[in-house]
Order: structure tokens, then sequence, then C-alpha cells
């Protein structure tokens, strides 16, 4: 059986496989590229569109295209990346052998994606530190709120009016979908990604799919989880980036007893799903990233009969919330409490390479950019100001350093 798959050590399937939908009406192949890609009335203008075969050749001759920095960064410290993700979505969750092998690998793709990734709004109900006004309502409704709105890295005007138009132009039938992922904002608040599964249920196509969700676990509806226990299967990856009031801190509008419930109240009512935890790793957090092991582990050892992960993210913008922006002592310190959860049993191997791979990429990298240094003690004293919140408070070892910054420090 001819097997056209390429075996470039940059081949991702998303070029071929997929299309990624966002509040900004442009596709891409996936939600990890941040390049536009430019906009297409239709489909098939998009799916052979010049950029898109140049990311396909890009990936066929071994090369990186800029496009794809962001798993270029990840698996340059042995990471886990959005790539390695695509490779396993294609062989694990679409293993069928026709699909696979009838792939056309080439600059040129004819076949219809059959992998959606939609961001339907971004309606959002918390304000996370490092979000944008992309992803956040609330993010958006801020920036006319605060003195310097300068400090975010992506002030993108929204594009929404003709937002559902374009989905249905560029993915209108969702009937040969295999898998579907929800972004956010917040999906589980999105009355169309409700609405699209809804229907999807009734039609009985859900049992031919393999739904994704992006969630903060901040909502979770009894109707949502009976849509979701319909699905061929599902996954939550969960933003889960601290615990108790660092969390609340991080992801402003978080109330962390709220989520813990809802957590529990998942795992115990969605049997067949696959509970992913996705700390987003930063400066805010890499101190205290051991409590959020330490909860998942628990979860692990309470519910041994549920499919349970933890896969860190590392942050690379707004660079001046970056993990790497830290001291040495306590990169160092950060380490040594994540390095006690190497030997866990209870860590999968996949598990154990991600750890290690953060590790290495936040902890044992060095980055005294003290312009990026000023920009985040500016940026945080002045949401802190802002919203009547306190580093200080939550987190005094980060506190403590950051407050140490000298402004005219250059080098």
């Amino acid at each position: 059986m001819k097997k056209p798959l390429s075996d470039s050590p940059t081949f991702c399937p998303a070029p071929w496989t997929q299309i990624a939908l966002n509040t900004d009406a442009e596709p891409r192949p996936c939600c990890a590229i941040y390049n536009s890609l430019g906009r297409y009335k239709d489909l098939p203008e998009y799916w052979n569109s010049k950029p898109l075969q140049e990311i396909r050749n890009a990936m066929l001759q071994g090369k990186w295209h800029p496009a794809c920095s962001s798993c270029e960064k990840t698996e340059k410290h042995g990471g886990i990346s959005k790539r390695h993700y695509e490779q396993y979505l294609l062989h694990e969750v679409l293993s069928d052998p026709d699909f696979v092998y009838d792939i056309d690998v080439s600059e040129h793709c004819p076949t219809q994606p059959l992998v959606a990734e939609i961001r339907f709004s971004n309606l959002c109900n918390l304000k996370c530190r490092m979000c944008n006004s992309v992803s956040s309502t609330k993010i958006a409704q801020e920036y006319k709120e605060l003195s310097h709105p300068e400090f975010f890295y992506s002030k993108e005007p929204l594009v929404l009016q003709s937002y559902f138009e374009d989905i249905r132009s560029l993915l209108p039938s969702f009937e040969n979908l295999r898998l579907l992922r929800l972004l956010g904002g917040e999906p589980f608040l999105d009355k169309e990604g409700f609405k699209l599964c809804k229907s999807l249920v009734e039609s009985g196509g859900s049992r031919n799919i393999h739904l994704i969700l992006t969630t903060n676990m901040t909502v979770l509806s009894d109707e949502w989880i009976r849509f979701l226990n319909e699905f061929q299967r599902v996954s939550l990856q969960m933003s889960l980036d601290a615990t108790g009031s660092l969390i609340e801190y991080i992801r402003s509008g978080t109330d962390w007893k709220i989520v813990s419930e809802n957590i529990q109240k998942a795992l115990k009512q969605i049997p067949q799903a696959r509970f992913k935890f996705v700390p987003c790793v930063q400066a805010y957090n890499l101190l205290n990233l051991n409590d959020v092991y330490g909860y998942v582990l628990n979860l692990k050892k309470r519910f041994s009969d549920r499919d349970i992960l933890i896969l860190p993210s590392i942050l690379r913008e707004p660079k001046y919330l970056q993990a790497q922006l830290l001291s040495k002592t306590l990169k160092k310190s950060a380490r040594q409490r994540l390095e006690d959860f190497l030997k866990d049993p209870l860590l999968s191997p996949v598990e154990l390479r991600q750890l290690q791979s953060t590790i290495s990429d936040c902890c044992e990298s060095e980055c005294e950019d003290y312009e990026l240094l000023r920009k985040w003690k500016d940026f945080t004293f002045a949401l802190d100001h802002h919203r009547g919140e306190s580093l200080a408070t939550v987190s005094p070892q980060v506190f403590e350093f950051m407050d140490s910054i000298n402004p005219n420090r250059t080098s």
C-alpha cells in the first residue's frame, strides 16, 4: 500500500487536513499560526492559495516556515508542539487507513478539510493577564478604560459583523468533519457553538466527530454535559495556570472554588472524555507550577479510571510576561520544585517529556532583557491598580523580584 505521508522533519498534517477560523474571519491551517494568510471568498480559493501552498512546500522540503515559529521554538527545547499533536490526531483520532493513505501530500491539495478549529466569537467572562481583545470581550472592554493600553501586545480591531456568513462560505458543510475544535473566548458561553453542537447531536453527526473544547471551566451547564456525551469522543483542554488565589489573579474573574467543582463534575459525568490540563507557563506562575502538578496528580489518584493529562504550554507572547524573565534564583527554585515530579509514576512518558521540556525552556534559559523587565513591571503595576489586585499578596517572592527591577538599568 502506498504511503504518501511525508517523512520531512517539519511535516505537519494541518495544512492538508484542517481549517482554523478565527474572529478575524481569516482562515489558517491551525490556531497556533498568528500570521495573516489573507482573506478569501470561499473554501476553494483558500484551500489552494499561494500562502498555504508556501507553507506546505516548506514542510515538504524539511524547512520551518515563519508561520510555524511557535512549534519550532517548542521543539527546539524538546517539547511536544502543536505539530506533534496534529500528527497524533491524524494517526490516532482519525484512525481511518483509507483517509491516512489518501492524503495528497503536495503543494496543491484537492481534498476538503476533515478537521475544523472554530472561534465563533471572543465572548469571555475572564480578563486573563496574558490575553488580548481578539480572544476576550472583557479585555476589549478594559482597553477603553486603561490609561496605558499600549501594554497589550495585540490591539487588533474585532471583525465580527459578517463572521458567521464567512464561516458558511469557508466551511459550507460539516458533514465530512471528523474532528471539531471549539475555541474562545469561552466556548461554554458561546451561543453559536452551542447551536452547532446541538444540531450535530440532533442530526446524528456527533457520533462520527471527536469534539475538542478549550475552556476555563468557570461555567458548565447540565445541557452542555448532555450534548458532550453524544459525541464519539470529547476532549476538554482546560486552562489551569495555577490554583487558589493565584489563578484568580492571573485569570481575573475566576472563582477557584467554582472551577474546582466544575472539573470534578465533568470527571464524574463525562466518562468518555479526555481531560487535558494545559497550564500557560509565564512569569506569574512558573514558581508555583508545582501546585498545578500536585492538584492534577491528586485527581489522577481519585479518578484513576479517567483519561487525565497535564501538558504545559509555554507563553511566547507577550514577551514581557515570559517565564524566562524571572531571576536565576527564582528559576532555580521552580526547577527544584518541578524536578520532584519527574519520578512520579502517575505521569505518562508524554507528560514527563513535556515537563522536562518546560524545565529546560523556562528554568534553564538565560534572559536579562531589561526593557522587557521594565515593561512587565509597568504592566503589572498598572493592571493591579486598575483592577484592585496585588501580585504581592498572591506571589510575594515574584513580586519582590519584580519590585527590585531598576527602571534606569540598561544592561
